[in-house]
């Protein structure tokens, strides 16, 4: 199952905590974060994610007074860092996939029949002890000329009556 944490999960037996990048303070929902310094969004205050006003006891709406590049100041994306509002959002270059994590990238393989990416499953890790081979939905073992797949699909040996020669 996934979690809620808008930067960092940390799990801690049989639950978990979010933290907050460098620069950021955990807000009291305990998921969210905001930028250290810019005002935190302490007790009776919200963020609405996708616009720029801050909401206090009061319920008095003032402009957020500084725009700033939140992917500047430390991110955990993998490849791309978009600021978005008081937060931001991962992206892959073309090729890659998006993780669950929203994080991580895996690189995709070629574009299926109907045009869309699929992930390399082999990419995500494996037990092939040879070849591995992804599937539409998984992956596969093979053995490299000469050999044969055991019955456990994973593990090779060597066909009997032949010799190999390798380049060394």
């Amino acid at each position: 199952m996934g979690h809620s944490c808008q930067h960092v999960c940390v799990s801690n037996g049989n639950s978990y905590r979010c933290k907050c990048l460098q620069g950021f303070v955990l807000n009291d929902d305990k998921q969210t974060c905001s930028i250290r310094g810019a005002g935190a969004y302490g007790q009776g205050e919200s963020v609405h994610k996708g616009d720029r006003k801050r909401k206090n006891d009061a319920n008095q709406n003032r402009e957020s007074s500084a725009s700033v590049d939140v992917c500047a100041l430390g991110h955990d994306c993998q490849h791309t860092c978009v600021s978005s509002s008081s937060s931001y959002y991962c992206t892959c270059p073309t090729g890659f996939v998006l993780m669950e994590d929203k994080r991580s990238c895996f690189k995709a393989n070629d574009a299926d029949a109907d045009g869309s990416a699929s992930l390399d499953y082999c990419m995500l890790g494996h037990e092939c002890e040879h070849i591995c081979v992804s599937d539409a939905a998984a992956y596969h073992c093979e053995c490299r000329r000469g050999f044969v797949l055991q019955e456990d699909r994973k593990t090779c040996s060597k066909k009997r009556g032949v010799d190999l020669f390798f380049c060394a």
